[in-house]
């Protein structure tokens, strides 16, 4: 949770195209992986095992699809669609 809500205050500045599921609005940020490491432990660091960490936190943002929320009035299931894509970039 504390890394999902670190990658919200990352992703929150960046830069952004704005795209529609039917009538929800959408962000969609582009970001190297390398940067939000820097973000999260400082300038110039580097780490292979915290790298991957990072792409197995991207892979697990994308489960569990199903948002549910009750109380003694009423229930609500949502469906929410996250998406990220990771690729090398080739210089």
């Amino acid at each position: 949770m504390i890394q999902f809500l670190k990658f919200l205050v990352y992703v929150r500045n960046l830069d952004y195209d704005s795209e529609f599921l039917g009538a929800t609005r959408y962000r969609c940020v582009t970001f190297k992986l390398n940067h939000f490491l820097e973000f999260l432990h400082g300038p110039n660091y580097r780490s292979t095992y915290q790298l991957k960490k990072l792409r197995d936190f991207c892979d697990e943002i994308q489960k569990d699809f199903f948002v549910r929320s009750f109380n003694d009035k009423y229930f609500q299931s949502l469906i929410s669609v996250p998406k990220v894509e990771v690729y090398k970039k080739h210089d």
